[in-house]
């Protein structure tokens, strides 16, 4: 079954510049909760630059809030920059994590003239889902690339890019100095300088990064013209088999829970008009039931891969709660029992406190940690349209897409080094309250799709 409710994460991915499970029996899919928080790993400056000179600011000074130390500040992926008033510059900063930091810690970029005055600042709070510093699951480097708008009113001349980390009573934290980079009297990092220049030409927007298919060929394709799905136990030939896990069903008002297949009364899947598969999720007498599919029978044997682009294109419900998914499980968790790892292509809660973004998150069950997470905002996923939420798999990385465009990439656990089978589900709550859930729920799936 699906756990509560997990660790904090917050965020959206840094290559936007915006910014399951084991089973031996029961699955452990976790759910992601509002105040979540999440990590986007990337890699450090290799050069370093000569940056102006960095004033002797006497004034101001304040004490450290206390230590973290085990945070490296290194220059700006882009430490020279030259633009005119009223331009957009992409402040990259990379930081560098030996442990984890405490999810209340606020990130601070400022733009600071010669006399100290911050002619421009950006401050993300850790969990507001606005950044993708990561917290309480961090440890590693990470560039975190914000877009930073020059005020049109700003004269010519050399600003420093100063960097903060504050705790929860915005006190500054003492933070490691890279190569390079300067601590001033204020806690604040010297990492970067922007020069204005009224004749310069505006850098370009940071364009998305999108999906490139080339040298990939389909090794699974159901757009359900067909219901290729059974209740059997052992592999005959379908696509999805039914029975295979009860999870992902979380009543909080004392409902009992199933997933069901086709052969029962609250049979939950149909075939659309057109071609599509229709997953019902609902309240019959007090009990609730839906549906799971898996692309293996109960020993893993049917459809997995290592490595590879996956891709659901649905549309999901809005009513209240409701929590569907496309996820990813080791096969020889099926054929052998084997503790593996759970990757999250997709989870959804439509809940009003969080209703535009979906969840991201790579699960290692051989030792309980979370190697990497995100929050990716976008248009509301219930929006009443299709959507397409993919994955490309490598050796080294794995980057996922909403609508054929990146919201996130960290590196390839090791324990993702093996083949993985899909999961598709309806599920209820995820641990948030369903009393307001509708009793009648619906998610519409146009295709589930791989590629080698």
């Amino acid at each position: 079954m699906k756990t509560g409710n997990s660790t904090k994460l917050a965020a959206i991915s840094a290559l936007l510049a915006l910014e399951a499970c084991q089973s031996t029996g029961a699955s452990f899919h976790t759910p992601f909760s509002a105040n979540e928080a999440s990590s986007t790993v990337t890699s450090t400056p290799s050069q370093i630059a000569t940056l102006p000179t960095l004033p002797s600011w006497t004034s101001g000074a304040v004490s450290s809030g206390g230590s973290a130390t085990q945070v490296t500040v290194n220059q700006l992926s882009a430490p020279l920059q030259v633009a005119p008033s009223g331009a957009t510059v992409n402040i990259g900063t990379n930081f560098n994590s030996t442990s984890t930091l405490a999810a209340s810690d606020t990130l601070t970029i400022a733009l600071v003239d010669v006399n100290d005055n911050a002619v421009s600042t950006v401050q993300n709070n850790l969990n507001n889902g606005q950044a993708v510093i990561p917290t309480t699951s961090w440890v590693g480097p990470i560039t975190i690339v914000t877009p930073m708008t020059i005020p049109g009113t700003v004269a010519n001349g050399t600003y420093y890019v100063m960097v903060s980390l504050t705790n929860s009573s915005n006190a500054p934290l003492q933070l490691t100095a890279g190569q390079g980079v300067t601590q001033d009297n204020q806690y604040r990092y010297y990492v970067g300088a922007v020069t204005v220049n009224s004749s310069a030409s505006a850098p370009s927007p940071l364009a998305p990064v999108t999906l490139d298919l080339s040298g990939y060929t389909l090794s699974f394709d159901d757009e359900f013209t067909s219901l290729s799905l059974s209740d059997s136990s052992t592999y005959n030939g379908s696509n999805w088999y039914t029975k295979n896990e009860q999870c992902c069903l979380m009543s909080t008002d004392g409902s009992s829970t199933a997933m069901v297949g086709l052969s029962s009364p609250e049979n939950p899947y149909s075939l659309l008009a057109g071609g599509g598969l229709d997953i019902r999720l609902q309240e019959i007498s007090n009990s609730w039931y839906s549906g799971v599919l898996t692309s293996v029978d109960s020993t893993g044997v049917g459809f997995s891969q290592q490595y590879g682009y996956f891709e659901i294109k649905v549309k999901l419900p809005s009513g209240y709660d409701t929590w569907p998914s496309f996820w990813m499980l080791n096969t020889s968790s099926k054929s052998s029992g084997t503790t593996g790892g759970e990757i999250d292509i997709m989870e959804y809660i439509a809940n009003p406190g969080f209703s535009n973004y979906f969840s991201t998150t790579l699960h290692d069950w051989t030792n309980s940690t979370t190697p990497a997470m995100s929050h990716n905002i976008v248009t509301a996923p219930d929006d009443g349209h299709y959507h397409t939420y993919g994955m490309m798999w490598t050796a080294e990385t794995m980057t996922f897409y909403f609508d054929h465009t990146v919201t996130f990439s960290a590196p390839t656990p090791a324990v993702m080094h093996q083949p993985y089978y899909m999961l598709v589900d309806l599920g209820l709550g995820g641990g948030w309250p369903t009393v307001g859930t509708p009793a009648v729920n619906d998610m519409q799936i146009a295709y589930v799709r791989a590629y080698k």
